[in-house]
């Protein structure tokens, strides 16, 4: 058992499923997609050279059966699936089967065409959808935060507090590995809170030798968001006070939006000075290239 759901740009959604009042009759697009291979031929020589390939961007297709218990139900149906799937409001799929969930951004080619209902309770249409990004997000199982440096709990009851007692304390600077068992590579959001001050923190990837850091000495209750996702990257800063601004221009030269290669990945969390008060935490969704 599947689910299909569109939620368009405005928060609007439908659902295609095995059950009414939209029941899909088939789908397509939804697996792998072609790889566009392009070759050179030299003189003289056999075969062929390989200059570059890439995926192709992905068609979709949904056929189904709106399925209502009067005429006049059936003619809402229509009314409600043109609607929601407007042309000119970009969405999304998410795709749900075997407690497993995947998403992928997409436009409406068309809406879909049905009759206007007289005497039938049922109408089929065909939805048609362009992916430009040709990977699904695996939301299944990256769906919360992985902490590259923690707050450990050091305080247990009954409570008894003596002198230099420590509720907690700060853990950083060791490498945490992080493995991404998507089929390519994928940008993420990192987070980061300074629990005191602290110079120059860095999120530094150990097997690249990457790092991305922000120049500059912050104090306590400063927080960045770093996105190294594809199409969505930036940098922002928020003070103490809660007001934000663009961190770009507080980044470091040589500083590299971090992506995580497939596989097992290494990352360390670093600063000039305050390194036990920067907490980290990674939040990411691995790319398939079909469902």
């Amino acid at each position: 058992m599947y689910e299909i759901i569109y939620t368009n740009a405005d928060g609007v959604q439908v659902s295609f499923s095995a059950r009414p009042p939209f029941v899909v009759i088939s789908k397509q697009g939804f697996g792998s997609v072609e790889n566009t291979i392009t070759t050179e031929k030299q003189y003289g020589l056999d075969g062929a050279i390989l200059v570059s390939e890439q995926l192709d961007t992905r068609d979709l297709t949904i056929k189904g059966e709106a399925v209502g218990i009067s005429p006049q139900d059936l003619d809402m149906l229509r009314k409600e699936l043109i609607g929601v799937l407007n042309p000119k409001v970009a969405g999304t799929l998410t795709y749900r089967a075997f407690n497993n969930e995947y998403s992928i951004d997409v436009l409406v080619v068309k809406a879909p065409e049905m009759d206007d209902p007289i005497k039938n309770i049922t109408e089929t249409f065909t939805a048609t959808f362009l992916a430009l990004d040709p990977y699904w997000q695996d939301m299944s199982v990256y769906n919360s935060l992985i902490p590259l440096a923690v707050a450990t709990k050091k305080h247990h009851f009954p409570l008894e507090i003596v002198a230099n007692y420590e509720f907690a304390t700060l853990k950083s600077g060791e490498i945490v590995p992080v493995e991404n068992n998507g089929d390519v590579a994928v940008g993420g959001t990192f987070y980061i809170t300074l629990g005191a001050e602290a110079s120059d923190p860095e999120i530094y990837n150990v097997l690249t030798q990457q790092f991305f850091r922000f120049k500059g000495a912050y104090p306590a209750g400063t927080r960045f968001k770093l996105v190294t996702t594809r199409g969505k990257k930036e940098a922002i800063m928020t003070t103490p006070s809660g007001v934000d601004s663009n961190a770009m221009p507080l980044r470091d030269p040589n500083s590299t939006f971090l992506q995580l290669e497939k596989g097992n990945n290494y990352f360390q969390v670093k600063a000039s000075s305050g390194i036990g008060n920067v907490i980290v935490q990674l939040d990411f969704q691995p790319l398939v290239g079909g469902i």
